[in-house]
């Protein structure tokens, strides 16, 4: 929910009326400390996935409900200068910031943001994304995006399109709190660890809640343990 370009030009998602009181429901602000000030970004009043977003180079990827917004991330200017695909849930970018992935149900866009960082080729991809608010979240790792596909991990191969259900329950039988994914996930680009957030939804949401560490060593997915309890909402 959050993305730096540098220490006067910080993004926030949020919603309409708590920063600047414009628009309605959740919108993206360039929020400059130094001045305190934030600017809702131009989003054609839709709003924007619950989901990360990303900057490359000097452009802001911002995932809406109908596709993916590019802004200039270096200027004031606070319209978007491209879109790209459509239905988007989320956006990720891999580890050297060369490409950028927006991702949909039917498929994943695919940014180079050294050649072409206005637009996008498509890769047609059938995912069962978890979903929530108009968003899913994935995870870049090793020329992969990890996401819960239902209640396991799954993993897209970038280079063959290819989806592959490990069967790792992101719920583990011995854990009686957290049993539902917000969007809370990702990948320690240095380990390897892939860490899921869980909650519960009810009264008891801030409370009953849990971190799932996984390992991922080549092709496998092994669980490592669970941090329960800790209070406070899992929402990234």
């Amino acid at each position: 929910h959050i993305a730096v370009y540098n220490d006067n030009t910080i993004y926030i998602r949020g919603s309409g009326t708590k920063y600047d009181g414009t628009g309605s429901g959740n919108g993206i602000y360039r929020y400059n400390p130094s001045a305190n000030v934030a600017q809702r970004l131009d989003d054609g009043g839709q709003a924007a996935s619950a989901a990360p977003m990303a900057i490359a180079g000097n452009y802001l990827y911002v995932s809406y409900s109908d596709k993916v917004r590019v802004y200039e991330a270096n200027t004031l200017n606070v319209v978007a200068v491209a879109t790209i695909g459509a239905s988007t849930k989320g956006v990720v970018k891999s580890t050297d910031g060369r490409y950028v992935y927006a991702y949909s149900a039917n498929g994943i866009y695919v940014v180079d943001t050294q050649t072409a960082p206005l637009s996008a080729t498509f890769k047609s991809v059938s995912l069962s994304l978890q979903s929530w608010v108009n968003s899913a979240v994935m995870s870049y790792y090793n020329g992969r995006l990890y996401f819960v596909n239902g209640s396991t991990i799954a993993y897209c191969d970038l280079e063959t399109g290819t989806v592959t259900n490990t069967g790792v329950k992101v719920i583990q039988e011995n854990i009686s709190v957290g049993s539902q994914i917000y969007n809370g996930l990702a990948v320690d680009p240095a380990t390897g660890y892939l860490y899921v957030a869980t909650t519960s939804w009810g009264a008891a949401y801030k409370t009953a809640t849990a971190l799932n560490i996984f390992q991922i060593d080549g092709d496998f997915v092994d669980y490592v343990t669970s941090v329960i309890g800790y209070e406070r909402f899992t929402a990234g």
